[in-house]
């Protein structure tokens, strides 16, 4: 196992705090381009950014959330979802699966909860409930002292998080907090505004559509679809302006920010993975076999973010950045006095991962192959009426209005 990136994490995984990266980013279009942070609900339901303060050694700054811890360990995850799709050679990750018709595989890479999700719960496992089955009896007995059973069935619970809050029994399920925790801010963000408006060409003015039998639209009345009442059904877009239609006057939203730099922190937190431990089916405890997942677990966190790194960071529409440099690794010790810097490429970790992963079996700690899940009948049924429900919302709630 002559892997020095792998010897590197495992000695940090041993008596270090905490392995640090501080990524400096720039909006691609420049230092002078605005970005455009996520939205959320503020007062009286108005669309705002989260803006606050951080204080500095300059006194207080002010900052706007351009991606959150949540969104954050959501991308991670997606890097380690398509890096276990690259077939031969790529990254074979535990996971639980399933494969909803006409929705495609769902992995508990993408589900809110990972593998305590609502999905996972009303799934089968040879036709058995599984929180009930073997898998889901044993995620449920998983504690910080008794980890095992995760690490070789969900690993990414054990990095990310988890907290088993679905369950329908009242019982005080598992938390475990995140051991990697990353977040992207923008600094002296200065809101801006944007327009928006359109001149129609053919001076369509804004009138009341209906829908046809066969679907489409129509602006006449009698060449509508009627209700029972013999009324014409408005279309679910209501006027030609919901179809691309007519004029729109000129309106002032918010328009993305102005910032001075972004900036990537990501921590993991070796002191938190130390918490963590792994004994034998026997209940036997061994150090170096909770060593053994623990560098597996660092190496993951660690190749997700420079996997990251390396994809983009392509955040959403007009919030594309591109780091100023690659940074290094900082592996912080007990004090902030002992700290070491190291450059880790993705693919450098990626081998040092696939040699924690064949140490840790050594151990007797195997990783299993993605775990494939039954939908329940009544999962498939939900399903089916929510996009039924969906599908059919708006024209009910306009044949409604057309007999008031």
């Amino acid at each position: 196992m002559c892997n020095a990136v792998f010897n590197e994490v495992r000695n940090a995984c041993e008596a270090k705090s905490a392995i640090r990266w501080r990524v400096s980013l720039q909006p691609m279009g420049g230092a002078q381009d605005k970005v455009f942070p996520p939205t959320y609900l503020g007062d009286q339901d108005k669309p705002t950014y989260a803006l606050e303060e951080r204080m500095t050694a300059e006194g207080p700054r002010r900052v706007v959330l351009l991606d959150s811890v949540q969104s954050q360990a959501n991308r991670l995850e997606e890097c380690l979802l398509e890096a276990s799709r690259q077939g031969e050679g790529g990254l074979g990750l535990p996971m639980f699966q399933v494969h909803i018709p006409d929705r495609g595989w769902i992995t508990s890479l993408e589900t809110p909860h990972r593998c305590f999700d609502a999905i996972w719960r009303d799934c089968l496992v040879e036709g058995v409930p599984f929180r009930q089955s073997a898998p889901g009896r044993a995620l449920i007995a998983t504690r910080r002292d008794r980890a095992a059973e995760m690490f070789a069935l969900c690993p990414t619970g054990l990095l990310f998080g988890c907290w088993d809050s679905t369950s329908i029994e009242k019982t005080s399920g598992l938390r475990l907090e995140r051991a990697l925790v990353s977040e992207i801010v923008a600094w002296d963000g200065l809101v801006g505004q944007k327009t928006s408006s359109r001149l129609d060409p053919l001076h369509i003015t804004d009138l009341p559509i209906y829908e046809t039998p066969e679907g489409g639209w129509t602006a006449d009345p009698g060449k509508a679809r009627q209700d029972k009442k013999g009324k014409p059904v408005l279309h679910p877009k209501k006027k030609s302006t919901g179809i691309n239609h007519s004029n729109i006057p000129p309106s002032l939203t918010l328009g993305g920010v102005s910032i001075s730099r972004a900036e990537q922190v990501a921590v993991l937190s070796l002191i938190q993975l130390r918490r963590l431990r792994f004994p034998d089916a026997a209940g036997g405890v061994s150090e170096a076999r909770d060593l053994a997942a623990r560098t597996v677990l660092a190496c993951l966190g660690l190749y997700a973010l420079a996997a990251q790194l390396e994809r983009g960071y392509d955040l959403r529409s007009r919030c594309v950045l591109i780091p100023e440099s690659r940074p290094p690794f900082e592996i912080l010790g007990m004090t902030l006095e002992d700290r070491q810097e190291v450059q880790w490429s993705a693919e450098a970790l990626l081998k040092a991962l696939r040699t924690a992963v064949e140490a840790a079996r050594e151990q007797g700690l195997g990783w299993s192959e993605p775990f494939t899940l039954t939908p329940s009948d009544a999962l498939l049924d939900l399903v089916s009426r929510s996009r039924l429900t969906a599908e059919h919302e708006d024209t009910t709630e306009e044949e409604a209005h057309a007999g008031n």
